[in-house]
């Protein structure tokens, strides 16, 4: 019995520890989705799970776990590379869209916008 209590213990202080890190970024999430170019948002837990989304659920499910794992692909590659060094954000553009993962030891963000291509200029004669 002690040690389901314990167990529950652990995981209600892992919650209020994971609370207080969204609730802090929140301000950040709220400029996010006020950009007329983003498509969506999801926030995952430290498994990848969507806990904040504005995708549908089978969407959220697919890039939690897809982009995810290519954040830690991305930050174990960063580490061999300079164990000092951390990925702040992960940016990747795509003829369609800009992906923005954001990892963090608690969650992770990840936004979804409309890609922003520049026009070339003309070169005046």
């Amino acid at each position: 019995m002690s040690s389901a209590t314990g167990r529950l213990k652990a995981k209600d202080e892992n919650l209020i520890k994971m609370t207080t890190s969204i609730n802090k970024s929140n301000p950040m999430i709220d400029r996010i989705v006020n950009d007329e170019s983003v498509e969506g948002y999801v926030m995952t837990n430290d498994q990848g799970t969507p806990i904040l989304t504005t995708f549908t659920s089978g969407a959220a499910v697919k890039f939690g776990a897809n982009l995810q794992q290519l954040g830690l692909m991305a930050s174990s590659s960063i580490k061999d590379l300079d164990t000092l060094d951390e990925i702040i954000i992960l940016r990747m553009v795509t003829k369609k869209y800009e992906i923005m993962v954001a990892p963090h030891s608690d969650f992770n963000i990840m936004v979804v916008q409309h890609a922003r291509h520049k026009s070339k200029k003309k070169k005046m004669e």
